[in-house]
């Protein structure tokens, strides 16, 4: 499965052992540097799996019900859950996922695992490289001439291999999205469109356990990428910009219609962040960005929220390995950027695709700025948004004028 049409397969086999030795990376760094395991997300969901292993030895069946239900009725079973770190976290927001979703899949690994945190990182790490290659794909029958930039973009940027490299949500969103696409894109064209349009519904049911966010920000861009499909048009941004506005009049709403009010769910997990820097003592520097919970203050601070998502944290505000790595990231893209603007192409060859990864992308990176007040932790939470980034980028830069200075 993981060729390509003029790159060789070793070149995959490569990208998967990079993945491999960032999945090392991080486990040295945060063993050795971020000591806290409670507090380090790598550990955390492993960890919690952990403390539900203990019910295989007496009650084998309370363990397999723990996979659909949050709670046993045996209030003696229900006493592991003191031990468990993010089972039931108090930060917790259904707009951004639930942890349960991953702790119950490093609970299922266990089973043939024995308890190997080796063996679950490779797992984590092989599924993110599935998503992140069926994503590749997308973009590669579509334009197999920027073959190797889609490429770098996808495998070779810094921090994309980094965070999707390790036991973490972000794995298991690369590969649900990853699946959309793919089984989409050959839905589309009528091959397997049944069994396909149902892995994509899974798909999609089990990104909103994992981001619900993001899955939320997918759906309206799809059907614009379906209404073009289907009835190319001669403006390709005008089905998303329908599909757009209903979803942001939807959420306008959504108070009335669900009785969830979104805007006010953006100021409760910025807040509940900056709650869990305190908690933390962090020494991360923090972001002052404030919003109310209405749609007119939070437009008034897109700007802003796009601006530290993609540039911070700056040289002068670094402090620890992993800030400088973001920061040496930053740099890099400022001078993309400005490449960008200097040598634009000058024909766009498929804009319902430019349309729906830079859409994709600027929504993502908008709400990981709006709720992200703590820059250590932006690099990791806007990885999704920054591929997409990437691959609008990609479509965007001509690379033969570059060539030719």
């Amino acid at each position: 499965m993981f060729g390509a049409k003029g790159i060789s397969k070793h070149w995959f086999a490569g990208a998967f052992a990079i993945k491999l030795i960032a999945a090392f990376a991080m486990w040295f760094i945060y063993t050795n540097h971020y000591t806290d395991r409670s507090k380090a997300d790598i550990f955390r969901y492993y960890d919690d799996a952990k403390v539900f292993q203990h019910l295989l030895k007496d009650h084998k069946a309370e363990y397999f019900k723990f996979l659909y239900q949050n709670k046993s009725t045996d209030e003696d079973v229900n006493v592991v859950l003191k031990y468990t770190n993010s089972w039931d976290s108090s930060n917790e927001s259904t707009l951004f996922g639930s942890n349960k979703l991953i702790i119950r899949a490093n609970m299922l690994l266990n089973l043939i695992s024995l308890g190997s945190y080796g063996a679950h990182v490779i797992v984590f790490s092989f599924l993110a490289f599935m998503g992140l290659f069926w994503i590749f794909r997308f973009f590669y029958q579509q334009l197999p001439e920027r073959k190797w930039l889609i490429f770098l973009a996808v495998f070779a940027f810094p921090s994309i291999v980094f965070w999707s490299s390790g036991i973490l949500k972000e794995s298991l969103a690369f590969f649900f999205i990853g699946l959309i696409l793919n089984c989409g894109s050959y839905a589309l064209k009528g091959r397997k469109p049944i069994p396909r349009t149902i892995l994509v519904g899974l798909a999609f049911f089990l990104l909103f356990q994992t981001r619900a966010i993001i899955a939320m920000i997918l759906i309206p861009l799809i059907f614009g990428y379906l209404w073009n499909s289907i009835k190319p048009q001669r403006r390709a941004f005008l089905p998303y910009f329908i599909m757009l506005f209903i979803a942001f009049s939807f959420l306008t709403e959504s108070e009335k219609i669900t009785g969830k009010d979104f805007y006010g769910i953006l100021v409760e997990k910025r807040m509940a962040f900056e709650e869990l820097s305190k908690d933390a003592q962090s020494t991360n520097t923090k972001m002052n960005i404030r919003y109310t919970a209405d749609g007119y203050s939070i437009m008034k601070s897109v700007p802003i929220a796009l601006i530290n998502c993609i540039f911070r944290p700056t040289p002068w505000e670094a402090n620890g390995l992993l800030m400088w790595a973001a920061t040496l990231e930053n740099i890099l893209l400022f001078l993309m950027l400005i490449l960008l603007v200097v040598f634009p192409i000058s024909n766009i060859e498929n804009k319902p695709l430019l349309w729906i990864a830079l859409l994709f992308a600027l929504a993502n990176l908008i709400i990981v700025g709006l709720t992200t007040p703590i820059l250590g932790a932006i690099s990791r939470y806007r990885i999704i948004g920054l591929l997409f980034f990437l691959l609008a980028y990609v479509q965007l830069i001509d690379i033969k004028k570059i060539l030719k200075q």
